[in-house]
């Protein structure tokens, strides 16, 4: 099965995986060569995948991805994900293999989010609100991913 992963501005990944583990807005799916064709709607979370064979440089562009029991994992953004009998394709808006920001920091943000969804609430923001919801749930993804890394 072929994996290739976009984010807005660059080409993630590329190439052959054994399964790939998306969250998406129904229900985190597991997806394994031959899977049945659907197209939904990724949630901010952690992304999960086994390549075919070990990774190296060709594999991963630009990239500090997490090893974790020879899967890779990396945090990303909401979106959306096609997948046919062969291919899987992963198109996100943000994601992280390895967060920028530290764990403080990342803290911090999700802290001042969480403060402005209230004052939102208050204003009945409704699209401001959503944005801000999902700004969380890539904090919390990122959090996710810096808490497997130190494992």
């Amino acid at each position: 099965m072929f994996l290739r992963i976009n984010s807005s501005d660059k080409l993630i990944y590329e190439w052959e995986i054994k399964k790939v583990n998306i969250p998406t807005e129904a229900w985190e799916i597991g997806i394994f060569p031959w899977h049945i064709p659907l197209v939904s709607v990724v949630k901010p979370g952690i992304v999960k995948f086994l390549p075919n064979v070990q990774p190296h440089h060709d594999m991963i562009k630009d990239s500090d991805f997490l090893y974790e029991n020879d899967e890779m994992s990396f945090s990303v953004s909401k979106w959306l994900v096609y997948v046919d009998w062969e291919n899987v394709l992963l198109v996100v808006s943000a994601s992280a293999t390895s967060p920028k920001q530290s764990e403080e920091i990342l803290l911090k943000m999700k802290k001042e989010l969480e403060d402005e969804i209230e004052k939102l609430k208050v204003h009945w923001s409704i699209e401001d609100i959503e944005k801000a919801l999902i700004s969380l749930q890539k904090i919390t993804a990122d959090l996710k991913l810096i808490k497997l890394k130190t494992r």
